[in-house]
């Protein structure tokens, strides 16, 4: 039979014997796994019943869905089919849950403390020097990141002589120094740069002295004595002058 079906398949479609020994195979291949799905979907697949008790069982699960869904659309206490309004008394628990921990434990003092600095904010401009990070974030556009920034700056140069010095801050918006600069001011002094007695690697922690200028710094010092002015670091040709205006207010 098979080789009557395959001289049928190289005569028909002019195949070699190999060509159609190939052909005949995959096309039994074919029908085989057609079969086998269909049995599978049929059979295997369906779930299958295997006593009357699991049966009523189902039955009982079916009706209680059922049931269930019903209650849903009907009771008239539901606005939306997917929101529920909770019973009263889970609400009051809710609202308890809801309630913020600062209401819950914060003293009245504290809350006074914190009435009386919005209301400082509020009332006219803010020290930048002592402002802190949620001062800070109030202003639109600055965010932890930026605030920590200005704060960190700021701690490198022993404050800020100028709120134009803002503009320094890396990364820091344009279009939001001039909201900084409306908010807070420089209502207190700097703290000086001890140059006299500073170390280099200290020097060289502030913005506007590196490492090179600090030893320079360091030998003018021992060469001509103490800085007492900002004339004496004038004499040091190798510090630029826009570098000695930037350090005039920690000098002075």
């Amino acid at each position: 039979m098979f080789k009557f079906l395959l001289n049928s398949v190289a005569r028909a479609l002019g195949f070699s014997k190999v060509e159609a020994r190939g052909t005949l195979i995959l096309i039994i291949l074919i029908f085989s796994c057609i079969v086998c799905t269909r049995v599978y979907v049929s059979y295997i697949k369906k779930p299958k019943i295997t006593s009357i008790q699991q049966k009523e069982e189902l039955d009982k699960w079916v009706k209680e869905v059922q049931q269930s869904y019903q209650v849903k659309e009907q009771n008239s206490e539901v606005q939306d089919r997917y929101k529920y309004i909770p019973k009263s008394n889970f609400a009051q628990k809710r609202q308890k849950l809801n309630t913020p921990l600062a209401e819950k434990v914060a003293p009245p003092s504290f809350l006074e403390e914190e009435k009386e600095k919005n209301n400082a904010m509020a009332s006219g401009p803010i020290d930048i020097n002592e402002a802190t990070t949620q001062h800070l974030e109030s202003v639109r556009g600055i965010g932890p990141t930026y605030a920590k920034r200005i704060i960190k700056f700021r701690e490198a140069l022993g404050g800020f002589s100028d709120a134009g010095q803002l503009e320094e801050v890396y990364g820091l918006p344009t279009e939001t120094i001039p909201l900084l600069q409306d908010k807070f001011q420089v209502l207190s002094g700097p703290n000086p740069l001890n140059i006299n007695a500073d170390s280099a690697k200290i020097l060289a922690r502030h913005p506007y002295i590196n490492y090179d200028i600090a030893w320079i710094i360091i030998n003018f010092r021992k060469q001509h004595g103490d800085i007492t002015s900002i004339e004496d670091l004038k004499k040091i040709q190798a510090i630029d002058q826009e570098t000695i205006e930037k350090l005039r207010p920690y000098l002075d």
